[in-house]
């Protein structure tokens, strides 16, 4: 949802679902609720910076920043690619949750990371987005004793709605 009423800048809620560790070890996972706010400002018509912050409830209450650079090009009507390069910030018991750190990891970077995106307008509310990003743990997160590798490749696809 954009509660902002320009096309140069955005801003809104986040609301999702992630999954965490359990805080017993060896005990998988749980679905979580996911709650933060995002802000873009189009720097110009093909360039745009932003960041998304996010806090998951619980007993951890682990928190993110995810802060950004990206340019989006049209090709053709309806479709666009992005680049994008950015970083994420998180806090000590993110660390502590996701890594396995100690008490005294630091809060800070722990990732960097370059993608690039492609958004098909699918009608006036839905868009898909399908991307590739290569990121780099930093810091902590990438001493960390459950780091195998410092590098890594994610995909993925996203059924975006907007009201």
């Amino acid at each position: 949802m954009h509660l902002s009423g320009t096309q140069d800048l955005r801003y809104g809620p986040l609301v999702s679902l992630a999954r965490e560790p359990t805080p017993r070890p060896g005990h998988g996972t749980r679905l979580m609720p996911v709650a933060g706010a995002f802000v873009q400002y189009k720097l110009l018509h093909n360039l745009t910076i932003g960041a998304h912050g996010s806090r998951m409830t619980g007993s951890r209450g682990t928190a993110m920043i995810d802060a950004q650079l990206v340019s989006y090009n049209g090709l053709v009507p309806h479709h666009s690619i992005g680049l994008a390069a950015g970083l994420r910030l998180v806090d000590r018991r993110y660390l502590q949750a996701h890594f396995g750190t100690g008490p005294d990891a630091s809060a800070g970077v722990k990732d960097v990371y370059l993608g690039g995106r492609w958004h098909w307008e699918l009608g006036p509310k839905y868009e898909l987005v399908t991307g590739l990003e290569f990121k780099r743990l930093m810091g902590d997160a990438a001493t960390s004793p459950r780091t195998a590798r410092r590098n890594s490749q994610t995909s993925f696809v996203m059924l975006l709605y907007r009201y």
